[in-house]
């Protein structure tokens, strides 16, 4: 897979999960947030991110948070999933749920909080990559992972078989610019920022957009 297998492009929100004054989902909610969503014109949405709260949610409730925005939203707008998890075995079965839900592709950092060599990033990815059906947006989210991958790395990541797009959300502009340069035509690249730069990336040189919270 490369970024020409998916249509991934422009704004894609992370978006947040409702849930009610006990602290469970509120499905109710949920759907009606999708509906103004997709009303709204957005391009895509994900779901389960960091502003989604992955590390509130039970296995079982992202089984049902994926299958209602499945039900509301697979087939009229890109839902990628996000499937962080601290091992790889943890991240192939929330990613078999998402694929089971009818979702596009899934968002995966590395395992957050160990600090992970790049051997054993590039490993984590690899173990997933090779038994999921799901493309993969690799998220390089360095305040919840502690690690800023490299372009060594990400260069790496992006060979691999389910690969197709970055979320870059590395603080440095060079390094985000220089893997935007490096792998452009291989995946998609998104976390162009909202400012006279992003613009200028998205208009002159054809970037892909952003994923985040808006």
């Amino acid at each position: 897979m490369n970024r020409h297998n998916v249509d991934w492009r422009g704004y894609i929100p992370a978006i947040t999960t409702p849930f009610d004054k006990d602290g469970e989902l509120n499905i109710r909610m949920l759907e009606d947030l999708l509906e103004w969503l997709f009303a709204e014109g957005m391009h895509g949405i994900v779901v389960a991110g960091t502003t989604g709260e992955w590390f509130s949610l039970q296995r079982d409730e992202k089984v049902t948070l994926f299958n209602t925005v499945g039900r509301k939203l697979a087939g009229r707008l890109t839902i990628i999933a996000g499937c962080n998890a601290y091992t790889a075995k943890e991240a192939i079965e929330v990613a078999g749920a998402a694929s089971r839900a009818g979702f596009d592709g899934i968002l995966l950092t590395p395992p957050p909080y160990v600090r992970p060599t790049s051997r054993e990033v590039e490993a984590f990815y690899k173990t997933v990559s090779d038994n999921i059906d799901l493309p993969i947006c690799v998220y390089n989210w360095p305040p919840g992972t502690g690690i800023d991958m490299d372009l060594e790395l990400l260069l790496k990541l992006s060979s691999l078989e389910k690969v197709v797009a970055i979320k870059n959300s590395t603080s440095s502009w060079q390094h985000f610019l220089d893997v935007f340069r490096a792998l452009h035509d291989t995946v998609r690249i998104f976390g162009v920022p909202m400012n006279q730069d992003g613009i200028d990336l998205v208009v002159n040189h054809d970037a892909d957009g952003t994923m985040g919270a808006g």
